[in-house]
């Protein structure tokens, strides 16, 4: 790894530290300024407004480090096995409390999680990151995918492979809509749903007709697509 991208993760990692101290003494500041019957119920709306005071460096922060992280990792580990990936989780963890919008750590983070022998604790990160961004067709399709393989039980992924399918849920290129139609496909396969499997498919075809075409070439920042 260069000097230069051993320098880029450094100054996102002071960033993001930086932004978390500012919550922290903005709590502690709050506690020695109340007297103590008032410091609970006070400090914590403090410490809630400070947080949400400082969304935009948080989103900023969490962005920057993500946009470092996210290639290196591409260009360095990208044949690394998601068992052998622990290094990513402190990452993970960091720009997912910054901010939860992000999508792709929690998907990272959650396989390789599970991959690493803790699957109840991967599938309930996956579920975290479905819960705080309910539209996002891959987070959904995501934790539907580890009920089927992680738990072998269709009949629990079988809402959430429906919901993918669903008028309004976001994608943010064509090519993640099919793979993530692919896995709803799957799963309605396994609880027998032929007819239903079938139309997922035949929406597939289209979908892969539009790529086919250079849709998402054309698309190059991936703005939603909504079936």
């Amino acid at each position: 790894m260069s000097a230069l991208k051993r320098s880029e993760r450094a100054v996102a990692v002071v960033l993001a530290a930086c932004f978390l101290a500012l919550a922290v003494i903005g709590q502690a500041a709050g506690e020695s300024v109340f007297p103590q019957a008032e410091r609970t119920t006070t400090t914590r709306v403090v410490a809630r407004a400070g947080w949400s005071y400082l969304g935009g460096l948080r989103t900023f922060a969490a962005a920057v480090m993500w946009n470092r992280i996210d290639p290196i990792y591409h260009a360095y580990y990208r044949d690394v096995p998601l068992d052998e990936q622990r290094y990513m989780l402190p990452w993970v963890a960091m720009v997912t409390t910054l901010d939860p919008t992000l999508l792709d750590p929690w998907y990272v983070g959650s396989w390789i999680v599970a991959r690493n022998g803790k699957v109840e604790e991967g599938i309930a990160l996956a579920r975290k990151g479905m819960e705080a961004n309910p539209r996002s067709g891959l987070l959904v399709a995501s934790y539907a995918q580890m009920l089927y393989l992680f738990r072998h039980d269709p009949q629990a992924a079988l809402p959430y492979a429906r919901a993918v399918l669903r008028p309004g849920m976001t994608f943010r290129s064509l090519e993640e809509q099919f793979e993530c139609y692919a896995f709803a496909r799957d799963i309605l396969r396994a609880n027998g749903l032929a007819s239903e499997a079938d139309a997922a498919e035949a929406r597939m075809r289209e979908i892969g007709a539009r790529i086919e075409a250079g849709e998402d070439a054309a698309n190059e920042h991936h703005h939603h697509h909504n079936e």
